[in-house]
């Protein structure tokens, strides 16, 4: 439903797949990654599952953990990334 959403709306983003290569060298698969390439920006989406309320502060948590690596390594290369996990 959110990757339907964001292609009809014209979003230009990757979705379940590694990082591109030219920016990070990483095999995590973030849920959706929307590249700006004008703005050298990159918002990174990590979709969590209702059922995982109790257990959505910890699960917030361990994402920002697994996909903290993006911003490091963008800003390395000029780049910010925007997460919503």
């Amino acid at each position: 439903m959110l990757k339907q959403h964001l292609v009809d709306q014209g979003a230009q983003a990757s979705f379940d797949r590694t990082f591109r290569s030219d920016l990070c060298t990483n095999t995590l698969r973030p849920d959706v990654v929307k590249y700006q390439d004008e703005d050298c920006r990159a918002v990174i989406v990590d979709v969590k599952c209702p059922s995982q309320n109790d257990r959505i502060k910890q699960t917030d948590v361990e994402n920002r953990d697994k996909y903290g690596c993006f911003p490091r390594q963008l800003k390395k290369r000029g780049w910010t990334a925007q997460e919503f996990t």
